[in-house]
């Protein structure tokens, strides 16, 4: 099976008031203490809580690749994600996002349209972590890389 890479990109919105519950969540999400605890900014929170997923990303048949990161928008709370990664093992990828959709979502039948939808839901819309909103932010929009569309 050939590899893939991915590229998508998901708008995150995160309220004033919830920027010390995003940080302490991300602390005590953190696996490896990776995080500076004491100068944990929004967007290292941020990355914390989307790309760390329960289970190790080999295992699932993908890995995050440099380019994943997290940076604020113009408008104050407005954060962009961009996911970088490569499938190695395009259906485990998405059996797994399968059984991760109907553990959150209850729907069996559900098939993602696309590779970069499959890793939306494990990283972040149907992963085990507490939903996006007990975790201080919102998902506003996801989408393919704008300069992947471009390619």
């Amino acid at each position: 099976m050939a590899e893939i890479e991915v590229k998508f990109e998901v708008d995150l919105t995160v309220p004033a008031e919830n920027v010390n519950l995003l940080c302490r969540q991300a602390r005590a999400l953190d696996p490896e203490g990776t995080a500076d605890l004491e100068q944990l900014s929004v967007e290292q929170a941020l990355r914390v809580l989307c790309v760390f997923p329960k289970d190790a990303p080999v295992d699932i048949g993908y890995e995050l690749l440099q380019g994943t990161e997290v940076r604020a928008l113009v408008e104050p709370g407005e954060y962009r994600l961009t996911i970088v990664a490569r499938v190695f093992d395009e259906n485990k990828v998405i059996d797994t996002a399968r059984q991760a959709y109907f553990l959150a979502w209850g729907d069996i039948f559900w098939m993602p349209d696309c590779i970069d939808e499959a890793l939306f839901e494990l990283l972040l819309a149907s992963n085990p972590n507490p939903s996006p909103c007990e975790l201080g932010f919102s998902i506003k929009v996801w989408r393919p890389a704008l300069d992947k569309l471009a390619a």
